[in-house]
């Protein structure tokens, strides 16, 4: 009989486990399909993920609320803060009907130990033509600093931020161009660049 109630007990916890990793794996589906960041324009000086946020300000989670942007003197002397970044192999192209229309760029923080970690900041791509030289193609700029945007483009599976780069409007693509990618944090900015194939 004791045996039996621990066999009974064990497959509950296990399908509670289950349970649970199903529920992950779904919220982390519905990040990565999040839609393309619009490049910025010349005009505004700003990108359609700035825009939206802006129209959306008064949500919970947005620019407006202090309770969810973490306190910056924190931030600063945080042990596990992000001392660097790359761009990650990942990261590529993605081609509708032999077209490039979405850059989906993968940037992976380490903290000072060499360990992956997570980030708060604005992060600004540029994509430039050649070896990133030759002329701005397009740029985006993402705040990331509020929680609930920061776990939209957080990938678990890849330890890595994800980040739709459309590229509506953009001519004359080249075979390949560089892509550049700027954090800024508190007290710091960290760098990191790329060339990726655009044919």
């Amino acid at each position: 009989m004791k045996r039996s109630c621990s066999i009974l007990v064990a497959a509950l916890v296990l399908l509670g486990a289950l349970a649970g990793c199903g529920e992950k794996h779904e919220i982390s589906g519905q990040r990565l399909e999040s839609p393309p960041v619009a490049p910025m324009t010349e005009e505004s000086g700003e990108s359609g993920a700035a825009s939206n946020q802006a129209a959306g300000s008064d949500r919970p989670g947005s620019a407006q609320s202090s309770e969810t942007r973490p306190n910056q003197a924190r931030l600063t002397n945080w042990p596990f803060r992000p001392a660097s970044l790359r761009l990650h192999p990942l990261t590529h192209a993605l081609r509708n009907e032999g077209v490039v229309s979405v850059v989906e760029a993968r940037i992976e923080f380490f903290d000072r130990f060499g360990h992956t970690t997570k980030g708060l900041g604005l992060v600004r791509f540029e994509l430039r033509a050649g070896d990133g030289d030759g002329r701005r193609l397009a740029s985006w700029e993402i705040d990331v600093r509020e929680v609930e945007e920061n776990m939209r483009h957080y990938d678990d599976v890849t330890r890595t931020y994800l980040f739709r780069l459309g590229l509506e409007g953009v001519e004359d693509l080249p075979d390949s161009a560089r892509l550049e990618v700027v954090a800024t944090m508190p007290d710091q900015r960290l760098t990191g660049s790329m060339k990726i194939a655009l044919r």
